[in-house]
């Protein structure tokens, strides 16, 4: 099993999601760019339509930021849990386990309900920007294909798609984590 502090420091180096979704928005499909300005009215339209619900998507996935900052405190409560499970602290012990578990916003099982769907989200958002980015280089000459895929919008998706799946790994540690703690409480009562 996995020490608490190297959770810990894996729970701290997860992408800002937030930031990593805004630099994906701001490089692209920017309306000014010039290879857009070449495709027709009717070819516009039909982009238009192909990005016209991702605008929300994006809104919706920066709340995966969230979830990085509830993974953060999951592991400072666990580092809490194991002091007092190791000073004896029965009480303590009991109300960090009981947060972990019941609190309205620190609620393990939720959390991990937020986290599956935040993976469907992201994987949605990668079904659509595939679908998008196929249809523009049908769409757009070679040399404007190429100019379109230089950009870094790929770096900051592939950003969102790994916190996506780190934060999966990230809470089957900490449940580990606390499913160990809560033993070791329970057998020094």
């Amino acid at each position: 099993m996995m020490d608490l502090r190297e959770v810990k420091k894996e729970v701290e180096s997860l992408a800002n999601v937030e930031e990593s979704l805004e630099r994906l928005e701001e490089c692209w499909l920017k309306p000014s760019s010039p290879f857009l300005q070449n495709l027709t009215e009717k070819d516009k339209e039909e982009l238009n339509r192909k990005l016209a619900g991702l605008g929300r998507s994006f809104n919706g996935l920066k709340e995966g930021q969230r979830i990085n900052e509830k993974l953060k405190h999951y592991a400072r409560y666990l580092i809490g849990l194991k002091l007092t499970t190791l000073n004896g602290d029965k009480e303590k012990s009991v109300l960090i386990t009981n947060r972990l578990l019941n609190d309205e916003f620190l609620n393990f099982q939720r959390t991990i309900a937020e986290i599956n769907s935040f993976k469907e989200q992201v994987d949605g958002l990668h079904s659509s920007y595939q679908q998008v980015n196929e249809w523009l280089q049908n769409k757009l000459t070679l040399e404007e294909s190429l100019e379109f895929m230089d950009q870094p919008h790929k770096l900051h998706l592939q950003a969102v798609l790994k916190t996506a799946e780190k934060q999966k790994a990230v809470i089957k540690k900490l449940g580990e984590q606390l499913v160990e703690l809560t033993r070791q409480t329970r057998m020094r009562r």
